[in-house]
C-alpha cells in the first residue's frame, strides 16, 4: 500500500510495501519532504534540487538500502535508520548528516563541497562496539567529526567525537576503527 499526501508544500510518501521502490521528487523552493517506508526491502531514493527544502528519509526496515540526493545549496538533509544492516549513503555538496543506530551497518558519508559541515553519527548497540566508519570529503576546507556511541547497562550512551581538522579534510578516504 502507498500513500502520496501533499499538504500545501509539505510532501510525504509513505509505504508499507514489502519490495516497493520508492522516489520522492521535489523541485520546490521551500518544501519539507519526507519519505518513509516500513517495508522489508524498499529501495528507498529522495532527490531534491530546492534551494531550502528540509530533507528527511526515514526507515524501519531490515534491509533497505538508503539514498538521499541533494543538489540544495542551504538544505539540511538527515538520512536516519534503525535498520540492523542497512547500507546508508547521503550524498550532496553542503550540510551532512548520518544517523544510525544499527549494530552492523556501513555508514558512508560523501561530499564534494569545499565548505561542508559533516557528521557521522553512529550508536551501536553493542557493549563494545566494533564498526568501521568512512569519511569521504573532496573539499578543501571541510570542518568534520566523526562520532560513536556504545549503549551502557544503565541505558545511557557514552559517545567518542573524532575531529578531523580543515587542512586535513581534503583527504581523499579517512577511516576510523573503533
Amino acid at each position: 500500500m502507498m500513500v502520496a499526501t501533499v499538504q500545501g508544500p509539505r510532501l510525504t510518501l509513505v509505504s508499507r510495501s514489502t519490495h516497493a521502490r520508492l522516489t520522492l521528487h521535489s523541485r520546490s523552493s521551500h518544501a519539507p519532504l519526507t519519505l518513509v517506508s516500513r517495508s522489508s526491502h524498499a529501495r528507498l531514493t529522495l532527490v531534491s534540487r530546492s534551494s531550502h527544502a528540509r530533507l528527511t528519509l526515514v526507515s524501519r526496515s531490515s534491509h533497505a538500502r538508503l539514498t538521499l540526493h541533494s543538489r540544495s545549496s542551504h538544505a539540511p538533509l538527515t538520512l536516519v535508520s534503525r535498520s540492523s544492516h542497512a547500507s546508508l549513503t547521503l550524498h550532496s555538496r553542503f550540510i551532512l548528516t548520518l544517523v544510525s543506530r544499527s549494530s552492523h551497518a556501513p555508514l558512508t558519508l560523501v561530499s564534494r563541497s569545499s565548505h561542508t559541515r559533516l557528521t557521522l553519527v553512529s550508536l551501536s548497540t553493542h557493549a563494545r562496539p566494533i564498526s568501521t566508519e568512512i569519511l569521504i570529503s573532496l573539499g578543501s576546507t571541510t570542518q568534520a567529526s566523526i562520532c560513536t556511541g556504545t549503549k551502557r547497562k544503565s541505558g545511557k550512551w557514552s559517545v567518542k567525537t573524532l575531529k578531523m581538522p580543515a587542512a586535513r579534510a581534503s583527504e581523499r578516504e579517512r577511516s576510523c576503527l573503533v
